[in-house]
């Protein structure tokens, strides 16, 4: 009987799966226009590179910090929790209406139009 190794921050911030809910959502946001320019391999790297970035960043500027991140644990309900609301930016139907508010916004901002203006696109 194995018993599973505790699931630290560090551990969700450096793994696999944090890069791929991260790729899918990337892909799934860039649509086909992303998808014929780039691989899904090529945005994988440079999600991995972003995110080691900002593992740099906070070390060097908050190294008490980030030395929690190996002492914090998480559980499995914990990781899940985190990795389902991760997905939710990635959902066709978040992207869709991410989408439609931003057209609303270059809208009503090419027309020069105020908050009433923009609630009034937001409802058609």
């Amino acid at each position: 009987l194995r018993v599973p190794e505790p699931f630290t921050v560090r551990a969700l911030l450096d793994g696999p799966e944090l890069r791929d809910t991260i790729t899918d959502n990337v892909m799934a946001v860039g649509g086909e226009q992303l998808k014929q320019s780039v691989s899904r391999d090529e945005v994988r790297a440079a999600v991995h590179r972003k995110l080691s970035n900002i593992s740099d960043a906070l070390r060097e500027q908050l190294p008490q910090e980030h030395a929690k991140f190996d002492l914090i644990q998480l559980s499995a309900v914990q990781k899940d929790a985190v990795f389902k609301a991760l997905r939710h930016y990635g959902d066709q139907r978040m992207v869709a209406l991410s989408r439609a508010v931003l057209d609303s916004v270059q809208e009503t901002s090419a027309e020069h139009g105020d908050e009433a203006a923009f609630q009034r696109r937001l409802m058609e």
